[in-house]
């Protein structure tokens, strides 16, 4: 009798590992999709959008840039403007569009 309570306990024990490390695999997968998902929507909904902005400010006489490390997809990608029309203004007025 309490060799088969030993055994069920460790069988028990073992399902509960291995129920573990099935959720530990979906979260990784869950977050490597999201990861994917975010490079995706970042290089062909973000950026175009940002360089389209950045190429209008620009014609506007605005400093306008896009900032991106392409090559990181878990990064931000940034639009920073200069909205002052001054070039050398000691205060410059600055907008950011972080994503």
């Amino acid at each position: 009798m309490a060799f088969e309570m030993l055994e069920e306990a460790l069988l028990q024990l073992k399902q509960k590992r291995q129920n573990e490390e099935m959720v530990e695999a979906q979260r990784q997968n869950a977050a490597t999709a999201a990861t994917m998902q975010f490079a995706v929507i970042k290089s062909e909904v973000l950026r175009p959008i940002f360089d389209k902005a950045a190429t209008l400010l620009t014609d506007e006489g605005l400093f306008a840039e896009v900032t991106d490390q392409e090559h990181d997809t878990t990064r931000s990608i940034a639009l920073k403007v200069d909205l002052s029309t001054e070039k050398l203004s000691i205060a410059r007025r600055k907008s950011f569009c972080l994503i």
